[in-house]
């Protein structure tokens, strides 16, 4: 074991420590001038978006380092921008959604909001033929439904092409 570890570990843990004392003070002292709601739902964004951050960043750097041990592992630019616009397509019609359901309460919306984007994201991979939305349609086909073994996908050869 390296000499420096427990130094640095000491060092660390002081660090967070310090960064947790002022987080609190602050916390308090906002508190008072803005309001505790105002406060809490700043430090949850704050939290959400630093741990996605954080979550992009190992994600990046994950890749990287497989990249030079296996060589190339990512997707095509188009095939991701396929699903970006997908999902980001059918979150903005979600959203708009949740913003016309104000009156119901947030069981109701997470249920209706949830499902519309789930749905959206599920028929424009049917549409533009995402060869994972078919291998996942043709494993329920045929689990449930053992006599059918066509592919429903509209952008998929049919059998009488191949």
């Amino acid at each position: 074991m390296n000499s420096r570890v427990p130094a640095v570990s000491l060092l660390l843990f002081g660090s967070g420590l310090c960064a947790l004392v002022y987080q609190t003070v602050w916390l308090r002292e906002f508190r008072l001038i803005f309001g505790a709601s105002t406060v809490y739902l700043a430090l949850r964004a704050g939290l959400t978006v630093s741990a996605g951050i954080a979550g992009w960043v190992e994600f990046a750097m994950l890749r990287f380092a497989l990249n030079k041990r296996v060589g190339w592992t990512g997707l095509s630019r188009s095939y991701l921008a396929q699903l970006w616009s997908l999902a980001l397509g059918a979150a903005a019609i979600a959203f708009v959604l949740k913003l016309q359901m104000t009156g119901f309460g947030p069981r109701i919306q997470g249920l209706t909001v949830l499902s519309v984007y789930g749905g959206l994201y599920f028929a424009g991979a049917w549409m533009i033929g995402i060869p994972e939305f078919a291998q996942f349609t043709d494993q329920i086909r045929r689990r449930f439904f053992p006599g059918s073994s066509q592919d429903s996908s509209p952008n998929s050869p049919k059998s009488s092409d191949q």
